[in-house]
């Protein structure tokens, strides 16, 4: 074999190997298409590529998909974040023991400023929008809720929601009655900051605030008290406090490298047990200076190193 044929041979032995790969990833759990980053060759823009596919799916069903690149464009000149079950589904796909379901229903948070800029896409594609009050369980992070409807050729119909935050996108995020509404989705990143609990797609209430929004309970086991818990809690107990930048239980992905803030740095992060994927340093879980907490309580049998450290301060006190 001369040195062209070596060459080209080597070019397609490249090619079809990569749609090998690809064709992996596409069947691959989040958690498994993350680690798959750390294999050799072309494996880290394979698995930026499929997650692109998965996030883009979600969002073709309410943007064409000729509009989604001018979607996500605006997700990033707005800070605007996507929110709720289009989040999950993308999380919980090829999941092994949880179906995700398509979502009927687009989240979004962004900015009073922002609405004008969303108001005028969102009726270039066809949608009329209703404004109303915020269930009472969002009234003090949302001002005001515009409901986005297209009607359909086929008589369906679907709808985006635009959540106004009366500081950040990010107070929306952490503002949610259950812990399952904490993830979201950036122009560049996709962030959870209850990975376990979404995995297992399982939320915990958030104590003392009522879950008037039935967008934020859909299809996922949501419990008031972590008893049926068999791990320790880790970095989730629902007695600690939590702010959302250098938080060690949060999970933060890079999905698209092609917007670079200036100030980010990739960090490669791991918590000890299992590899959820990088934590990027960026502008968005710096956004807010917030904290919360789930509970005052935690009823973890299987043991809680937080609270035990809570426990014996207040003897000692």
């Amino acid at each position: 074999m001369n040195l062209a044929q070596q060459v080209l041979h080597t070019s397609f032995q490249s090619i079809y190997i990569n749609e090998i790969l690809s064709m992996v990833a596409s069947y691959l759990p989040w958690t498994s298409l993350y680690r798959m980053r750390f294999w050799p060759g072309d494996c880290a823009k394979i698995v930026q590529a499929e997650s692109r596919r998965r996030i883009f799916g979600v969002i073709e069903r309410f943007v064409a998909l000729d509009n989604i690149r001018n979607f996500v464009d605006l997700l990033h000149a707005t800070d605007t974040i996507i929110l709720g079950a289009a989040v999950r589904y993308v999380l919980l796909l090829n999941h092994p023991a949880h179906t995700p379901t398509m979502p009927s229903v687009l989240e979004l948070a962004t900015t009073e400023a922002m609405v004008d800029e969303w108001e005028q896409l969102l009726s270039s594609l066809g949608y009329e929008s209703t404004e109303r009050y915020p269930e009472a369980s969002y009234k003090n992070r949302v001002k005001i809720v515009l409901d986005f409807e297209r009607v359909l050729e086929d008589g369906t119909s679907t709808q985006v929601v635009l959540l106004v935050a009366k500081t950040s996108p990010l107070s929306v995020m952490i503002g949610s009655p259950t812990t399952a509404g904490m993830n979201a989705i950036t122009s560049t990143l996709v962030v959870s900051f209850y990975p376990r609990l979404t995995f297992a797609n399982e939320a915990l209430q958030i104590e003392q605030v009522a879950v008037d929004d039935p967008l934020a309970t859909a299809g996922v086991a949501t419990f008031d008290s972590n008893s049926h818990w068999e791990r320790p809690c880790g970095s989730y107990c629902p007695t600690k406090k939590r702010k959302p930048f250098d938080d060690d239980g949060a999970a933060i992905y890079c999905w698209r490298k092609d917007v670079i803030f200036e100030g980010d740095a990739e960090l490669e992060w791991d918590d000890g047990s299992t590899l959820w994927g990088n934590q990027v340093a960026t502008h968005f879980t710096y956004s807010d200076t917030l904290s919360w907490q789930v509970s005052n309580y935690c009823d973890n049998s299987s043991g809680c190193s937080y609270r035990d450290k809570l426990e014996s301060r207040s003897q000692y006190l």
